[in-house]
């Protein structure tokens, strides 16, 4: 998936699913910014100003989440 479709359905819905290396991850809009987590660790959040300061600084294996634009797969395109 390219980097402008992924951003354009998460600010369409305000909130995206997708699935990354085995796991679902969350994205959605906060009163303050986003808020990124792997759904089955909802407790550890991350919290960014927008969409995409958390895909420059949110890491998977110490690599930022932009780096993995081809493995990513969008589950919810509401």
């Amino acid at each position: 998936m390219k980097y402008r479709e992924m951003e354009k359905l998460f600010y369409a819905n305000n909130e995206l699913e997708f699935k990354l290396l085995n796991l679902i991850y969350v994205i959605k809009s906060t009163e303050s910014g986003v808020v990124i987590y792997p759904k089955i660790y909802s407790n550890k959040k991350s919290y960014y100003l927008d969409f995409n300061d958390a895909m420059n600084n949110y890491e998977v294996y110490k690599e930022p989440l932009i780096s993995y634009m081809d493995r990513i797969h969008i589950i919810t395109d509401q």
